[in-house]
């Protein structure tokens, strides 16, 4: 009935095929495996861009207005490297929280006027616009979870 060359062929092409199989299953694992630890990276680099701002944010001498313009720009950096690493609609959500936070910079520092420059950084419209930087900051390091 069965030939010993029918079983040993058979045996082979099972071996040859579990081995395939095995093959592209760790190679797709590996993809999936850097593709996560890229993503942290870049994520712990985002997250790290915020720590300068994120320490005097509660510091009363440092205006608003200063802290964009001495951050901002480190902030935008780290979103360009960050952004690549998120998905079709993260990146679409992260890039309209980010633009939100980028209307903020515009409002508070290209905008400034002479009298904001020079306006206590305890007054209550600081404490409003240190609330609002505050909360997009929360906003955008969501993503990185």
């Amino acid at each position: 009935m069965f030939n010993i060359g029918e079983y040993t062929l058979g045996t082979f092409f099972g071996v040859l095929i579990s081995l395939i199989i095995s093959h592209f299953l760790t190679k797709n694992r590996e993809r999936q495996i850097h593709k996560i630890i890229s993503f942290h990276n870049a994520a712990t680099q985002f997250r790290h861009s915020f720590d300068d701002a994120l320490l005097n944010i509660d510091q009363e001498e440092h205006p608003v207005h200063e802290l964009l313009r001495n951050f901002f720009l480190a902030h935008k950096v780290a979103m360009w490297h960050f952004k690549y690493f998120l998905s079709g609609k993260a990146r679409d959500r992260f890039e309209k929280t980010w633009h939100e936070y980028e209307n903020c910079y515009k409002e508070n520092y290209q905008k400034v006027s002479v009298t904001a420059a020079f306006m206590s950084a305890e007054t209550e419209y600081e404490i409003q616009k240190r609330n609002e930087y505050r909360q997009h900051i929360d906003n955008l390091l969501k993503f990185t979870m």
